[in-house]
């Protein structure tokens, strides 16, 4: 592969071929799922604040996922693969969006 724009391709061939979906790359309409690490954040020990969403500050050198690695992912699902911005939802069902990652995510694709 010779470019990022083939080797998405082969990842979501891939990933047909191996849920029974057959050989064929990333149709339009099809939904993408991400799933965050947060659990720095999780929503039932009150780890960030429900209605500032800032992280509480004795939790704030305790790591997540970087926002800066999902917007990376981000660009290159949207710009790159050409998956459209609908079609991509992230998140982590046990823990709140800080805004730390809300406000870098948000400014570029308006999630």
């Amino acid at each position: 592969m010779n470019t990022d724009k083939e080797a998405w391709n082969e990842i979501f061939r891939y990933s047909n071929r191996n849920r029974g979906k057959n050989d064929i790359g990333y149709q339009a309409g099809e939904k993408i799922c991400i799933k965050l690490n947060l659990t720095t954040c999780n929503a039932r020990k009150n780890q960030v604040n429900p209605i500032t969403y800032e992280k509480n500050s004795n939790l704030l050198n305790r790591i997540d996922n970087s926002p800066y690695i999902i917007l990376a992912l981000l660009r290159q699902l949207v710009n790159i693969a050409g998956v459209a911005q609908n079609d991509i939802t992230i998140g982590d069902p046990t823990a709140l969006v800080p805004n730390y990652y809300w406000n870098i995510l948000y400014h570029e694709y308006g999630f």
